[in-house]
C-alpha cells in the first residue's frame, strides 16, 4: 500500500532539472541510509527531504524494504539441523541390486531386433538393385571405347 502511494502519478509535471535532482537523490538514498555519503552530500539530501514529500515517501519505502531484507537475512538456524542431515545421510541405505530377468532380456531382445532389421534391409536392397541386362552394358561400353578413338588434341591445335 505504501508503494502505491510512492508511485502514484502527480498532476504537476516537474521540469527536467527537477527530474534530474529527484533521480540523483533517489540514486543516493541507499547510501544515505547506510551512512556512506560524505557529510556535505548527506546534508543536501536532508534539506531536500525536508521539502520533498515524494522523496520522503521513497525513503520510507527503502527503509521498509531494507528492514524486511535484514529480517529475512538474519533468520535463526535450528542448532540440530546439521546433526539431523548428517544422521539421514549416514542412515541412508543403498538398495541392493536384485537379479532381474528384464535386465537380461531387454538388451538381448534389442540385439535380436537390430540384427533382424539389418538383415531385412539387406534383403530388400538386394531385390531393388537387380542386375542390368547385358545389352545396355555393351552399348555403354561402345560409347566409352569410342572416346579413345577421337583425337581431341587435334581439334585444339588446328
Amino acid at each position: 500500500m505504501l508503494t502505491a502511494q510512492v508511485f502514484k502519478m502527480k498532476s504537476v509535471i516537474p521540469s527536467k532539472s527537477q527530474k534530474m535532482k529527484h533521480r540523483d537523490i533517489h540514486n543516493d538514498l541507499i547510501f544515505y541510509l547506510e551512512g556512506e555519503l560524505p557529510e556535505e552530500r548527506q546534508q543536501e539530501i536532508r534539506e531536500h527531504l525536508a521539502g520533498c514529500g515524494e522523496c520522503r515517501e521513497f525513503l520510507e519505502v527503502l527503509r521498509v524494504s531494507f528492514s524486511i531484507i535484514e529480517k529475512e537475512k538474519n533468520q535463526e538456524v535450528n542448532p540440530y539441523f546439521y546433526q539431523a542431515i548428517k544422521a539421514k545421510i549416514e542412515n541412508r541405505s543403498v538398495p541392493e541390486k536384485k537379479f532381474s530377468l528384464q535386465r537380461i532380456l531387454q538388451p538381448s531382445l534389442f540385439t535380436v531386433l537390430l540384427i533382424a532389421g539389418i538383415g531385412f534391409g539387406v534383403l530388400i536392397g538386394s531385390k531393388v538393385t537387380e542386375n542390368k541386362p547385358v545389352e545396355t552394358t555393351a552399348n555403354e561400353m561402345f560409347y566409352f571405347n569410342e572416346i579413345g578413338s577421337e583425337p581431341i588434341e587435334s581439334y585444339f591445335l588446328n
